[in-house]
């Protein structure tokens, strides 16, 4: 660990799979990204990310200057190279710059109260390797325009398998997919 809150910890991934009674070393590497503070990684798990396709899930957040973000990253360990899909938005909230009272924001130029959660979500694709992975809110957000307004937060983000990244998927339907069961394995 390290005392800066700007210090991250490299991360690394090893893959072995089971060849009759034993392990067998697959690929590996040691530096894939750096994340998290203090010298540590946010915690991870590992995930399925379609059918065959499986990956590390790291979530964690950070709060600083009166303001915490929640995000997502994964580490894809299904391809001939590590993929890493950088920050997932997972929540957010302004709690220590905001007041519920009007008068108090006037006379001290704080915004509205705001805060969102996002819950990952996984959907099969007919004839995709991968799983869309769709981010479900809930909760309020600032207005960008007016600091003494919120709106609503609760309109899904999708995210589809491309070309060996996610890329937000534009269709409507998408809060109306049916989502898997959870898709963490803890073997």
């Amino acid at each position: 660990p390290f005392a800066s809150h700007g210090q991250g910890a490299l991360i690394s991934a090893y893959v072995f799979r089971k060849q009759d009674t034993k392990w067998v070393f697959e690929r590996g590497q040691k530096e894939i990204t750096e994340a998290g503070s203090y010298g540590n990684t946010p915690p991870g798990r590992l995930i399925q990310l379609g059918d065959e396709k499986y990956g590390l899930l790291f979530e964690g957040g950070f709060c600083g200057q009166g303001y915490c973000e929640s995000g997502a990253f994964i580490v894809a360990l299904s391809e001939p190279a590590f993929l890493v899909f950088e920050r997932i938005d997972t929540g957010a909230e302004n709690s220590g710059t905001c007041s519920d009272d009007t008068r108090e924001r006037e006379s001290t130029g704080l915004g509205a109260c705001w805060s969102y959660e996002g819950t990952l979500e996984f959907v099969r694709v007919p004839e995709s390797a991968y799983y869309i992975i769709r981010v479900a809110y809930q909760g309020t957000d600032g207005d960008d325009n007016d600091r003494s307004k919120v709106v609503r937060k609760d309109t899904p983000v999708c995210l589809k398998m491309g070309t060996m990244k996610y890329s937000v998927l534009n269709d409507p339907k998408c809060k109306d997919f049916k989502a898997l069961p959870s898709r963490v394995d803890n073997k």
